[in-house]
């Protein structure tokens, strides 16, 4: 591997005898640059051609060939929050303070009209978004809700019938919780959300009302990133334990316990092969897991990134991203011993 300026190589760290399989190697490219504020959330387009992030109120689309941006949509009023592409790419969607807005991405000067949720109980108050997601067959849209730092609900439409005049969601009684991430199973009959007192919930999608059917207690601190592993079989958290930790998405019970970050882990994100996973913490490090066998195969440093609040694989897992607290999106290369399902 040859080392320059033009490029950020791969450290590796101790003997990777016994992890099954060839280290990865991850060069990066000239990051993203345009944003003026930390970057909350990246997502790639479902053909892989594009990406999406959000800084502050400001989201922008990169298209990834021409390494620039194609569109700037407006400032929202919410600093932090997340966008996500629905599964079939028309539709790109963020949060705001006490909505939900979209773009349609074959005319995104267009935007829609924007899902007004309806507060459980007549509650009336505005309530901060603290995570959105598409159900992978795209037939719902959650949003996990955070009132104020002791309460939080669950909002949860069914996309396939929403219209400007029938948006009606469902909403799950107020928890005595602010949510703060929220997650599809990969057979959308699941949703997991992760909250700022450290529980996560289970909840069933299809099922009115919305009540979790199974709480654990994570770790008793602020719960950033949950997500369901690729196969479904587990749900992955990490917080400011500096541990990235594996449960039964069936039963709750603790599965697996990834150790090595020395600062609170933000963000976490698997490649499509199920059997590669990165996490990255608030020092600024990216850490590349081989998920089998819990070794860490591969430590990622990019200069002065600090805060890494988003990390996301291409579907073809051939880009890795990471964005944060420097205000640039950092793009890498990825090849080696990582194929596809």
């Amino acid at each position: 591997m040859r080392f320059d300026r033009s490029m950020v190589v791969v450290l590796l760290l101790g003997s990777l005898a016994g992890c099954g399989r060839t280290p990865p190697d991850f060069v990066e490219r000239a990051p993203l640059k345009g944003h003026n504020r930390e970057i909350t959330s990246i997502a790639f387009a479902p053909n892989g051609r594009s990406l999406a992030s959000r800084a502050a109120g400001e989201i922008r689309i990169w298209d990834l060939k021409q390494a620039g941006p194609t569109h700037q949509f407006p400032a929202l009023d919410a600093n932090f929050g997340s966008v996500v592409y629905s599964p079939n790419g028309r539709w790109l969607a963020s949060e705001t303070t006490n909505s939900v807005k979209f773009w349609d991405t074959l005319d995104p000067e267009n935007q829609s009209e924007p899902l007004q949720p309806s507060m459980f109980l007549g509650i009336g108050a505005a309530s901060k978004g603290w995570g959105l997601a598409f159900s992978p067959d795209g037939r719902y849209l959650v949003r996990g809700n955070a009132r104020d730092e002791t309460e939080g609900y669950l909002t949860l439409w069914n996309f396939l019938k929403v219209t400007p005049s029938s948006n009606l969601p469902i909403d799950s009684p107020t928890l005595p919780r602010p949510l703060t991430t929220v997650a599809f199973s990969p057979d959308s009959q699941s949703i997991a959300s992760g909250s700022m007192d450290g529980k996560i919930a289970f909840w069933q999608a299809d099922a009115v009302p919305l009540i979790p059917r199974l709480t654990i207690e994570a770790k008793r601190s602020y719960l950033a990133p949950v997500l369901f592993s690729p196969d479904g079989r587990f749900v992955v958290s990490a917080d400011e334990s500096r541990w990235v930790r594996f449960w039964d998405a069936s039963t709750g019970k603790s599965a697996a316990i990834y150790k090595g970050h020395i600062k609170a882990v933000l963000s976490i994100a698997f490649h499509p092969n199920g059997q590669t996973m990165v996490s990255g913490d608030s020092g600024g490090t990216i850490f590349v897991w081989d998920v089998p066998s819990r070794k860490m195969l591969t430590r990622l440093e990019p200069k002065d990134h600090g805060k890494i609040w988003a990390l996301a694989f291409s579907p073809d897992g051939k880009i890795l991203a990471s964005a944060g607290e420097d205000n640039l999106i950092h793009l890498w290369d990825v090849s080696g011993d990582l194929p596809l399902r």
